[in-house]
């Protein structure tokens, strides 16, 4: 294959990588509302769709530490977006609900993912089923490459 046209294609797949991960940053933003990071929106995310839960639970789910849970918690809680609530079977436990405010996050972000859901699976109908494997098949190849670089290896 020519090696220009592949320069060229390297050059638009890293501008595509470069909006995907601006996206990330700006895909959790929800105007009128108090602004939040993308760990907070999923923790609240991680909240609302595991009812009841508690600090271990959402520890678990979230896969990060107890102590980082804690602190998230109390972040949103004096953002008023959650409240903990005794459990009523154990006294010394603590459940986490959102509050009216914290439901309204978790609505928006639930509408934000099914609009970009809706927008990508209309793109890639249009695309033959081959293509779409040829397309996974590099991105697969291109992980491997990714992950296995030499000066990140431990």
């Amino acid at each position: 294959m020519d090696k220009q046209l592949l320069i060229a294609f390297n050059q638009k797949f890293q501008d595509f990588l470069a909006t995907y991960a601006q996206l990330e940053k700006n895909q959790h933003v929800i105007k009128g509302a108090i602004p939040l990071n993308t760990a907070e929106v999923h923790t609240l995310v991680s909240i609302a769709q595991n009812q009841p839960i508690n600090l271990v639970g959402l520890s678990k789910v979230r896969g990060i530490s107890r102590s980082a849970v804690t602190q998230m918690v109390s972040r949103l809680e004096s953002k008023g977006l959650l409240i903990k609530v005794p459990n009523e079977s154990n006294r010394q436990e603590m459940l986490l609900s959102l509050t009216r405010a914290g439901q309204k996050i978790y609505q928006v972000h639930q509408k934000q993912h099914a609009y970009l859901e809706k927008k990508v699976m209309a793109v890639l109908q249009a695309y033959p089923q081959d293509f779409l494997a040829n397309l996974e098949a590099m991105m697969a190849d291109l992980e491997k490459i990714w992950k296995g670089l030499p000066w990140l290896s431990r």
